[in-house]
């Protein structure tokens, strides 16, 4: 079964957004590829968590 991510970016006025793509877009899976060139709704930000023992 494929999951399809659902974009907010129809809740956004797009045409109050500058016209943006990041470079390398076309190399990232395709859940995450900016596909509006205006809005990105998805990130790749990592998150580390440090336990001292």
């Amino acid at each position: 079964m494929r999951l399809k991510m659902v974009s907010a970016a129809g809740a956004y006025n797009l045409d109050l957004f500058a016209e943006y793509v990041a470079a390398g877009n076309d190399e990232l899976p395709e859940a995450y590829q900016n596909t509006t060139g205006k809005v990105a709704t998805t990130s790749l930000d990592g998150s580390v968590l440090l336990v001292n023992s």
